[in-house]
């Protein structure tokens, strides 16, 4: 299970598989495949240019995203086991909103590992 979370963790990280896979979509939607290879990686150094900004706040959104999911998450079973195990009201009530915060957060954080197990998907069927 850790060497999974690592892995994924890992995966967030390295750019190269995901740089990899949007250059190939965009080179055949973009209808690449016919031009010569200096308009090729002159069309390719050109988009890097352009989105070169862009990948590191993907990563610091999603680390941020799921970060916090998981922060509510151990949050909400600590106050669960606290509040049930030795009665204290206070907790059971925390740990109720903390559950109201989870429903709230829970649709980004599934868009979010969507994402990126779908492009991890797509890399390893690539690479089969």
């Amino acid at each position: 299970m850790l060497g999974l979370i690592t892995s994924f963790i890992g995966g967030l990280l390295s750019s190269s598989r995901a740089s990899e896979t949007a250059i190939d979509y965009l080179r055949k939607a973009g209808s690449l495949d016919e031009m010569t290879a200096k308009d090729k990686s002159q069309w390719l150094l050109d988009y890097m240019q352009a989105t070169k900004h862009q990948s590191p706040m993907r990563r610091i959104l999603t680390m941020l995203v799921a970060f916090m999911w998981s922060f509510l998450i151990l949050s909400w079973a600590l106050l669960c086991f606290i509040g049930n195990i030795f009665g204290v009201e206070g907790a059971i009530t925390t740990a109720g909103l903390y559950f109201s915060m989870i429903k709230e957060v829970s649709p980004y954080f599934a868009g979010v590992m969507a994402f990126y197990f779908t492009s991890q998907i797509i890399n390893s069927a690539k690479s089969k």
